[in-house]
């Protein structure tokens, strides 16, 4: 039985483009778990099929402990799809965003984004980063210091949150003159914030 030389080229192709492919998939595979974290790719552009509970505490599992995250799709990150330890597990470790983060109608008391250092403008048509509404129980949010990442104009509401405490606001107005380099034009009433920076 003679074998034809283009069948014999074509098997030996094959088996070399697997080896490669094989090689390839074990080196990248090695190089991420060799960084500490190998969920950090993919939690900064993070896929998110549709916005729903169950998504969210995927999301959650697989990503908290990263220091960036982000999703692929231009989705806005909802906090109401989480409970208040599962979101504090989730921002426990992160330093940058580049979603907007939508804060509104939770039962919340005290939250925090302790290391956030640099908030990316969403990759979207809105022009928000943070929307803090109807929480009535959130009492806290706890921020450092950090610079908003935007060229363009950009939006943080806080409104309607009968308990929070005045000096989150005043935080977020200080991280405005650190990113605009002036003061906000925000108007503050009943403990009430709207602000366009």
């Amino acid at each position: 039985m003679q074998i034809q030389p283009f069948v014999l080229i074509q098997a030996i192709s094959g088996a070399i483009i697997y080896q490669y492919i094989y090689y390839y998939k074990s080196k990248r595979e090695a190089q991420r778990k060799s960084t500490g974290d190998c969920r950090a790719l993919d939690c900064a552009n993070y896929d998110l099929p549709h916005q729903d509970v169950d998504q969210y505490r995927i999301f959650v599992e697989k990503c908290s402990g990263s220091k960036e995250l982000g999703f692929r799709n231009r989705a806005v990150f909802h906090a109401r799809f989480l409970q208040e330890a599962e979101f504090n597990k989730l921002f426990e470790k992160v330093r940058t965003t580049n979603f907007e983060i939508r804060i509104e109608d939770t039962s919340f008391k005290r939250i925090g984004m302790p290391l956030l250092t640099r908030a990316k403008r969403p990759k979207s048509k809105r022009n928000r980063l943070f929307v803090i509404r109807y929480n009535n129980y959130l009492k806290k949010v706890i921020i450092p210091k950090f610079a908003f990442d935007v060229q363009e104009t950009f939006h943080v509401e806080i409104d309607g949150n009968p308990t929070l405490d005045t000096d989150v606001v005043e935080r977020f107005n200080a991280n405005c003159v650190l990113g605009m380099g002036k003061k906000c034009d925000a108007f503050l009433a009943e403990r009430k914030l709207t602000s366009v920076f």
